[in-house]
C-alpha cells in the first residue's frame, strides 16, 4: 500500500456532510499514521495522536475549524541524543475558504494583507484536517529538546599542539592578526 505523501492525509471531510448546525468528531491517529507522522516530523516516535475539533459554517461556503489536539511523542536530545519524551496539548482555530475566494490582497491595501492571517483553501470539496493537526504538532514541537540536567561542555581546555591550530578555523586569523 502506498502511503499518502503528507501525514494524516486521510483526515479530510467534505463540507457536503457537515450538517447546518456544525459537526463535531474527535479522532485518533492508528499505528500506521503514528508512524507516518514521526517519519514527517523526524522524531524516533509518536505513541499518541488525538484530536477534537468542531466544524461550523460561516456562510458563503466558508468554515470554522477550532479544536485541540494532544500528542504523546519521543523527541531526541540534542546534547546527548537520549530519547526524550513530550507531550503536546495545543489549540488551532482556523478558516477554510473556496479557493476561488481566496485573493491575495495587494496594492493600496498591502498593509492590511500583511496582518490578516490568510485562510486556508478547501481542496475538491474537502478540509484537510489532517494538514491542520499535522501543522498544530509540528508548530508545537521544542525546536531544541534537551533531557533536563543535560548540558553541553564548551569548558574543555584547548590544545595547544599543532593538531589544535589545524581543528581551530581561527588559528590562520590569529596568524595573520600575530602577523601584522
Amino acid at each position: 500500500m502506498i502511503e499518502d505523501a503528507a501525514p494524516l492525509g486521510a483526515w479530510t471531510l467534505s463540507v457536503l456532510a457537515i450538517p447546518e448546525t456544525g459537526l463535531g468528531t474527535r479522532r485518533e491517529a492508528s499505528g500506521a499514521e503514528l508512524g507516518q507522522l514521526a517519519r514527517a516530523l523526524d522524531i524516533p516516535s509518536c505513541e499518541r495522536l488525538a484530536a477534537h475539533y468542531v466544524v461550523h459554517a460561516i456562510g458563503g461556503g466558508r468554515f470554522r475549524v477550532a479544536g485541540h489536539v494532544s500528542a504523546a511523542l519521543t523527541q531526541r536530545c540534542v546534547v546527548s541524543l537520549d530519547p526524550l519524551p513530550a507531550t503536546i496539548e495545543e489549540q488551532f482555530d482556523e478558516e477554510f475558504w473556496p479557493a476561488e475566494a481566496i485573493e491575495p490582497e495587494i496594492g493600496e491595501h498591502e498593509h492590511e494583507a500583511l496582518a490578516h492571517v490568510e485562510p486556508e483553501p478547501i481542496v475538491d470539496g474537502r478540509i484537510e484536517i489532517g494538514r491542520l493537526v499535522y501543522e498544530t504538532v509540528a508548530a508545537a514541537l521544542p525546536p531544541y529538546p534537551r533531557k533536563p540536567g543535560v548540558e553541553l561542555d564548551w569548558s574543555g581546555e584547548a590544545s595547544s599542539g599543532p593538531e589544535h591550530a589545524r581543528a581551530n578555523p581561527f588559528a590562520a586569523l590569529a596568524k595573520l592578526k600575530g602577523d601584522s
